[in-house]
């Protein structure tokens, strides 16, 4: 069974085989049982001598997810900044949420989208340097999402140079904004602790919503992410 999604709030491209054929699902739905062969980069089968292994389609709840994608749809940018990709569950998401003109500049250094796209231009580079190539390019991206490294001072830097150089309108959000344990799953990230009171004190950008990881409703499952815009 090849595993091919229509749904943009759900990670593609993860393929398993059998003799079933290729199934194609319009959006979530529920199976009960997956047949998984690990293999290398040239087909042979990977013999793990029993151990266990774990995998996953992306760090984003499908809540998020949707959350990402409609603002995406609202505010239409033309140039998306991602920083920190992981295996590209958000970026699919803002991909086929964006226009057919529109690009999306995404990196992760360690890290690499299971998926590919016209729309994509992928950086395999620490965020300071795809933003100092946007910058030295004047490449200005109008949407900025940030999910990169468990290292605060990462995200303040790269926020601090972003802010002297995009224009009034534009749209920042960021993963795993909360700093407190989360309900959800009893996690607790640091990445936003310098940005979250430098953003929340700055007269530049202004609030438009934040989900809270320490705080969730059934079916708004969330780590933390937050939407601004800049007003000045």
């Amino acid at each position: 069974m090849g595993f091919q999604n229509s749904n943009p709030l759900l990670t593609t491209n993860a393929n398993v085989s059998s003799s079933g054929g290729t199934r194609t699902y319009p959006g979530p739905v529920t199976i009960e049982k997956l047949q998984i062969q690990l293999t290398d980069a040239y087909g042979r089968v990977l013999n793990l001598h029993n151990m266990d292994f774990s995998f996953n389609f992306g760090e984003m709840t499908i809540y998020e997810r949707e959350k990402l994608y409609n603002y995406v749809i609202k505010y239409n940018p033309n140039i998306v900044l991602e920083c920190g990709s992981g295996v590209g569950a958000s970026t699919y998401v803002m991909a086929n949420a964006l226009s057919e003109e529109s690009r999306i500049y995404s990196c992760d250094p360690s890290r690499t989208p299971i998926f590919t796209s016209e729309k994509l231009n992928f950086f395999s580079v620490p965020s300071d340097l795809l933003i100092t190539y946007l910058v030295d390019n004047e490449i200005c991206p109008n949407f900025i999402f940030f999910d990169g490294p468990e290292d605060p001072n990462v995200a303040l830097n790269d926020f601090i140079i972003l802010d002297k150089f995009v224009k009034v309108g534009t749209i920042f959000s960021m993963h795993d904004w909360c700093l407190t344990t989360r309900k959800l799953d009893n996690g607790l990230s640091t990445k936003s602790a310098l940005l979250k009171p430098y953003i929340e004190n700055s007269s530049n950008w202004e609030l438009i919503e934040e989900l809270f990881g320490d705080d969730y409703k059934l079916g708004e499952e969330s780590v933390g992410l937050c939407f601004y815009k800049k007003i000045l």
